[in-house]
Formats: C-alpha cells, structure tokens, sequence
C-alpha cells in the first residue's frame, strides 16, 4: 500500500443473488421514491442496496458471467458503482418525490412512459445528467422526426467511431505490445516514453503532448459514441423522446479558459448531485471541493480495472484544474479582464498538458488507454485506420496477424 495507490481487498465473487441485488435495490428505490409514505423503507434499504453493490465494484473475478475479459468484468463494477451514485442516492433520502417537465411531445408507448416501473428506470438512467427533472430547464422542442433522429444519433455515433479509430491509432502504432495495446497490457510509462521519443527523434515533450491529446479526444468520443448508441436504442424503443438525448458536451477541444472547459463545455453530469452539500462553503472552497469530489469519483469508477484505489493522478490533475480555475478568476479580480482568445487557448491547454502528467502516465501505464482501442486493435480488420494507412503504404494488411 503506498499514498498513491491504495490496495483494495481481494474479495470473492458475489453471489448471483447478490449480484442481482446490486442492480435491482437501486431500482426498488427509484421506483418506492415515486410512492407516498416511503422515506424509511427507502432509508432502510439503502446500506443493503450500497453493501451489494461495493461487493459486486470490488470483486475481481465473477466466473458465473463467464467475463473472461479483465475490462469486461471492470466495466460491470463501474456499472455497479455508477447504479448508486446517482438516484440511488439522492432520492432514499428525499421527502419529495421526483418533479418533471412536461414532455414536449409524446413517445410512441405513452402509457408504459407513464407507469411507475418505467419512471423508476428513467430516473436513474437520466437523472444524473438533470434532464427534465427541476430544477433544471424544461426541455427544448426538436424539429427532428423520428426517422430523422434516429439517423442523426446514428451518424454521430458512426463518426464518433471513426475518431476513436484514429486517435488511438498513434500509440497503438508506436508501442502496439506495452501502454497501445488493445488488450490491457500498460508497462512503465516514462521508460517507454522516452524510446518512443528516441525512435521518432523527438523531444519527449512532443510524445507527452500527444498522449495527452490523444488520451482526451479519445475519452471525449469514447463518451461520445456509447451516449449516441444509447440515444438510438432508447428512441427506438419509443418511450423516450428525441429531445431528451440532449448533448452531452459542446466541443470542449473549443475552450479559452479552464472555466469555460469545465463549466460550460465539458458534461456536468452528477452537478446536483455534489455541489448540493457544498453549497454552504465559501466559493473558493465550494470549488475545490467539487473538484475534489471529481477526483475522488474517477480513482473510485477505474479501482476495478487495477484493484487499487490509484488517488495521486486523479487528485493531482483535477485539483491543479481547480486551481487554475481560481487563478483565471482570481486575474480577473485583479485585472478586470476575462481570460479568453488564443492566448486563453494556448494558457487553457498548456496547464491542462501539465496537470495531466501523472494521469496521463497512470492511465496508459496501466493500459487503461491502450485498451480504449477496443476491437480497432484486437481485430484489425475493422480498423478504417488500418486499412488506410495500408492503402498508403505504410503499413502491413489489416488481414494479417
């Protein structure tokens, strides 16, 4: 065990029943938070339904889901924990039942939209992005038919597919079998940096800016791709609507200022849901701690792909983000000015490339990033990328091993 890392116990698998009970607690109070009368069966079953679901988050192995795929069987533990977090939480202890907007139009099966057993799923598939729930702003109206929005999250998600394609393309070409491997090999970043470096006769500057650009483009498409797919399957189904997929971000790449990035163009999702208990501190000390809540967050969602609770990245990046929040508004104090224009651009992702270093080294030397490649790198065939660079020349057959 080291400050940076904490080691998390090797449990065993759960129990199907309680991993069923992971995922349905969550449920039964979403949906008891719709009922009168509830709060103290909600209060009650509340640590049941949390014990479950750290025990599913923590378990390394779960044999009886044949999860063969060590990112498989994490991805069902950041499931678990993402279950919870969000409504889970928000409404065991709440009085109030959930208030929504009304719909701007109305889906294909409004009678199943309205039954409680559906409300009780759309809270916590929804409710961490605020969408249509107070206080958050009613939605907008769309001029996107069905058909239309169907094709248009299709194409996005398409696209989004395509960049993924491409940036993680880099680092699987220069480092195919450590930190760009497709099947969560990593190794030790900094040693491997350095020889990329020497290889391309480039200073390792270059190689750190490009894992960091290439690091976040990813992620942002990562998001994303699964956030338009799911846009897809839920209109299709006909009990959501198109103006309900909001988006989730607004090219963040865009920014000027760390404050416009984190505020306005990346996801807020879970705001409510940490700022709420903060907001009686003082604002510098408000801010902090809805970084610190972001940093504590993340270790906790990627612990299952390491068995360890790896706090040094993720508290060095997002609290150094902080501060560089308060310093923008601090010169501004000072100043008069906003920090804003391409000097804001060129200050914006300067510190985020400095801010990032030891994230930036934890996630690709434990081959988290490599892995985000998916099935781009495992089965190159499917590489657009692959096939491009082959068409070029510069490159082996996609049909090869």
């Amino acid at each position: 065990m080291t400050p940076a890392n904490l080691a998390l116990p090797r449990v065993p698998p759960p129990p199907i029943l309680i991993l069923i009970a992971a995922f349905l607690l969550p449920y039964t109070i979403a949906y008891l938070a719709h009922l009168p009368r509830t709060r103290f069966m909600r209060i009650g079953l509340y640590p049941l339904s949390l014990a479950c679901g750290l025990w599913v988050a923590l378990a390394v192995e779960h044999p009886r889901l044949k999860l063969d795929d060590e990112t498989a069987s994490s991805v069902l533990g950041v499931g678990s924990i993402m279950w919870h977090i969000g409504a889970a939480t928000r409404y065991t202890f709440t009085e109030l039942p959930p208030v929504l907007h009304p719909l701007p139009r109305q889906p294909a099966f409004p009678r199943l939209r309205s039954s409680t057993a559906f409300r009780a799923l759309d809270l916590l598939l929804n409710e961490y992005r605020h969408i249509n729930l107070a206080p958050s702003a009613p939605l907008q109206p769309s001029l996107r038919t069905y058909r239309q929005s169907l094709l248009y999250h299709l194409r996005c998600a398409i696209l989004h597919l395509l960049l993924i394609d491409l940036f993680s393309y880099p680092f699987f070409r220069v480092a195919p079998h450590t930190i760009g491997s497709p099947f969560h090999v990593g190794g030790e970043y900094y040693p491997i940096r350095a020889d990329i470096a020497a290889t391309l006769a480039v200073p390792e500057l270059v190689v750190q800016v490009g894992a960091t650009a290439c690091l976040g483009l990813v992620t942002y498409h990562g998001i994303g791709s699964m956030w338009h797919i799911s846009a897809i399957l839920g209109i299709g189904s006909g009990v959501w609507v198109d103006e309900e997929w909001v988006e989730l971000m607004d090219r963040p790449w865009m920014a000027s200022s760390l404050s416009e990035l984190w505020g306005k163009r990346y996801h807020q999702d879970f705001f409510l849901l940490v700022t709420s208990p903060l907001s009686t501190l003082p604002a510098p000390f408000r801010l902090m701690g809805i970084f610190l809540s972001s940093a504590l967050f993340h270790a906790s969602i990627f612990s299952p792909l390491t068995h360890s609770l790896a706090l040094r990245p993720y508290l060095s990046f997002f609290l150094l983000c902080g501060l560089g929040v308060l310093g923008e508004r601090t010169f501004r104090r000072v100043s008069g000015r906003r920090v804003e224009g391409w000097a804001g651009r060129m200050w914006t992702w300067s510190w985020m490339v400095f801010a990032g270093t030891e994230l930036v080294a934890h996630e690709y030397g434990t081959g988290w990033a490599g892995a985000m490649r998916g099935i781009f790198g495992q089965v190159r065939a499917t590489s657009a990328v692959e096939w491009a660079v082959y068409a070029l020349g510069l490159g082996r057959s996609p049909l090869g091993p």
